[in-house]
């Protein structure tokens, strides 16, 4: 059988890859915090038909060398990577919308319980995860307070940080808690209501909760920000979100930032700074969407064709025989 009719059905798999990615990232052009994808393609192993050859020794009457004789097999996807540059910041002025001015991610979590503290500065519950526990990242800021006071995402989500007052500072997702900005009161009866507190999220990270009838700072919290080495070897989960895989960095379940993760506070030694009222866009280049678009189109229609230039020379070849 012919070798350019596999090399161009692998083209249009490959192109057809290509295809999807783009429609995902056009469809996703107004994703909060999304990052678009890139597919990269690769050439298959080539079967060579001769090898190459060595010059004569000079001085000495012979051929030349000659370069080996090499018939490619047709191209394969070698990866389909996301790509974490800045996307550009859309001013809301909702005060819990919170863009990452540089690199980093916010640490969530949809399983972590909520407790609000009861005293100034007194620590909830941390969650309790490991290596595989449920801490997702994400670039996606747009938080809202939900009934109980905790700041979460849209899918319900928690953002997590913890008291300034805690020491030391976490280094590691399973000593973070759900930040909260309930305020307990002391009713006339002698009861304990939890009510919304007053807040202030800052640049450097730190959401100061205040009461709303004597404006006493009641707690401080620390938002920190999660790094990876490789963000491009996270795993998508939906939702904007992310989890880091054995090619991205991890977390151990001990308290040290090892295998290529660490936490920091915004601001700080290269950890992004947060842009209360800001949300960052998708990071889609719609141009450069489009121009990928029509070049997998034409490269699946180029492959096609060789397709059919390779079934009519068959035809010929099995006309030749019934003639014969």
């Amino acid at each position: 059988m012919l070798r350019s009719l596999y090399s161009a059905v692998s083209g249009m798999n490959a192109f057809q890859t290509s295809l999807d990615v783009t429609g995902n990232n056009i469809a996703n052009v107004d994703t909060t915090g999304f990052k678009t994808g890139r597919v990269e393609f690769s050439d298959i192993l080539s079967q060579t038909l001769s090898g190459a050859s060595a010059p004569t020794a000079t001085g000495v009457t012979g051929p030349g060398g000659t370069n080996p004789q090499q018939v490619g097999l047709g191209v394969s996807v070698g990866a389909i990577s996301t790509l974490f540059t800045q996307g550009a910041d859309q001013q809301t002025g909702v005060p819990t919308d919170i863009s990452l001015d540089g690199s980093g991610m916010f640490a969530v979590s949809s399983t972590v319980a909520t407790t609000q503290p009861t005293v100034a500065d007194t620590a909830p519950t941390p969650a309790t995860v490991g290596t595989t526990g449920p801490v997702a990242y994400t670039r996606a800021g747009n938080f809202t307070v939900d009934a109980a006071g905790d700041l979460v995402l849209p899918n319900g989500a928690k953002l997590l940080g913890y008291l300034t007052s805690t020491s030391p500072a976490p280094t590691n997702p399973s000593q973070l808690s759900a930040v909260n900005i309930g305020v307990a009161q002391t009713s006339s009866g002698g009861g304990v209501t939890v009510v919304p507190g007053n807040f202030n999220i800052g640049a450097n990270g730190q959401i100061t909760v205040t009461d709303p009838n004597t404006g006493a700072t009641i707690e401080t919290w620390q938002v920190p920000i999660a790094q990876f080495f490789n963000p491009g070897g996270m795993q998508k989960v939906g939702n904007n979100m992310y989890v880091p895989t054995a090619n991205s960095g991890q977390f151990l379940a001990t308290a040290s930032p090892t295998q290529g993760a660490s936490l920091g506070v915004p601001g700080q030694n290269g950890f992004a700074s947060f842009r209360v009222g800001y949300l960052e866009a998708s990071n889609v280049n719609l141009t450069n969407e489009f121009t990928n678009m029509i070049i997998a189109q034409q490269g699946f229609d180029a492959n096609s064709k060789v397709i059919n230039t390779d079934n009519n020379i068959l035809s010929t070849i099995q006309n030749l025989e019934q003639q014969a």
